[in-house]
């Protein structure tokens, strides 16, 4: 059996219905995405992050495309980086040690995420104010369940700049 067919399986036990196509894809990104939180690898997490964003941008799903482009943007501007599978590897560690804000060189957006959000914004009449209450309301949760460095307020202010409509 393969991992679709068995993710399909266990979510339809959980649902109760037979899952649509991307529910089974969404909850497979979700099973790594939570593989790699638990490892500390941030840059293979944030990544996931990216497809499901992808995933609901494709299909129509707009606002939820937005809430994962911001949780991205949040997760950017902590510089993920992969370091949580080498905590067991001192030398490389001293090499590429985990995300310290007090070392950050700041965020920096990514072009392309940053589009999608304004363009997400625009087709969906939303100014930058709702933007920023979305941002803040799914990534205060964030913070609080990842423990991230660098704070959502932090975060939008280093955002904000870089969407002008």
């Amino acid at each position: 059996m393969t991992e679709f067919d068995q993710t399909k399986e266990n979510l339809k036990m959980k649902i109760g219905r037979e899952p649509s196509e991307k529910d089974v894809a969404l909850e497979i990104i979700d099973n790594l995405g939570y593989h790699y939180f638990q490892n500390l690898d941030m840059e293979l997490l944030r990544n996931t992050i990216l497809y499901k964003g992808s995933i609901f941008k494709v299909s129509g799903d707009l606002r939820n495309a937005l809430i994962t482009y911001l949780e991205l943007c949040y997760i950017d501007s902590n510089g993920p980086n992969n370091s949580g599978s080498m905590k067991n590897n001192p030398e490389l560690l001293k090499a590429y040690p985990p995300f310290d804000p007090k070392r950050s060189t700041g965020f920096i957006p990514i072009p392309t995420i940053i589009d999608y959000i304004k363009q997400i914004g625009k087709d969906s009449n939303l100014s930058k104010e709702e933007i920023k209450q979305i941002f803040f309301e799914h990534n205060l949760k964030i913070e609080k369940f990842r423990k991230l460095p660098l704070s959502v307020q932090d975060s939008w202010a280093r955002l904000e700049p870089n969407l002008i409509f």
